[in-house]
């Protein structure tokens, strides 16, 4: 696997990207081939604080009570990080490592909302430096976001991870929802869907678990 130009930024550098606590809009829309348009139509509709229901479980009720809203990336991010720590050994607040493979173009909401979630269900925090966008040179900037999680061993070394990208099912779902203006009730129907009929997973590669550990050593700003 050969790799260009990469561009990482720390969460510090993109905050103003991130949509906790903000009034703003989620969309999104899929193409046959499970791209994701830049044409996506902008809801408000149900898009108001969070308020929590008696069926929500204690994880999305603290994810939603962080981003501010009950919204479908957020609730992505939570679910892939959650799977990723339990694959990995449970969550690892300081040995667990995400970079989120993101065009720039892309990073603010709705999609970034994802790494709003990615926190909460992994541990890795801006503070701690153990989570990021990237992108790089050759990658296809209208493909599904891509988020690698590894776990580093006692050694610093990242040894085991996988690659997350959301189902082409998935992405068909989200549009339906945008266009019914039901993105809260299908966030909380995602809250109880199994992880393989959500994201295609695969390990990563040792080259792809190289590459996370540049990228997130290196802290390159955008």
């Amino acid at each position: 696997m050969s790799f260009a130009r990469a561009v990482f930024v720390t969460m510090t550098a993109a905050a103003g990207l991130l949509c906790g606590g903000c009034a703003h809009h989620e969309s999104a829309a899929a193409s046959a081939t499970g791209r994701i348009s830049d044409e996506a139509s902008h809801h408000e509709d149900g898009m108001h604080p969070y308020v929590a229901s008696a069926s929500d479980p204690a994880w999305l009720r603290k994810a939603s009570e962080f981003h501010g809203h009950l919204g479908p990336w957020s609730t992505i991010g939570t679910l892939l990080g959650r799977d990723a720590a339990a694959r990995l050994g449970g969550p690892g607040a300081w040995d667990i490592r995400v970079v989120c493979w993101t065009p720039p173009a892309k990073r603010k909401p709705p999609f970034s909302c994802i790494m709003d979630g990615l926190p909460c269900g992994s541990g890795a925090t801006m503070g701690k430096r153990n989570i990021g966008f990237a992108w790089e040179n050759g990658r296809d900037p209208a493909e599904r976001p891509e988020v690698y999680i590894a776990k580093a061993g006692p050694d610093g070394r990242l040894s085991r991870g996988f690659s997350y990208r959301v189902s082409q099912r998935l992405l068909g779902e989200l549009q339906a929802a945008v266009a019914a203006g039901t993105l809260e009730s299908f966030s909380r129907r995602l809250a109880g869907m199994r992880s393989d009929e959500l994201f295609d997973i695969r390990p990563l590669t040792d080259a792809q678990l190289a590459r996370s550990a540049e990228l997130l050593a290196a802290g390159v700003s955008d």
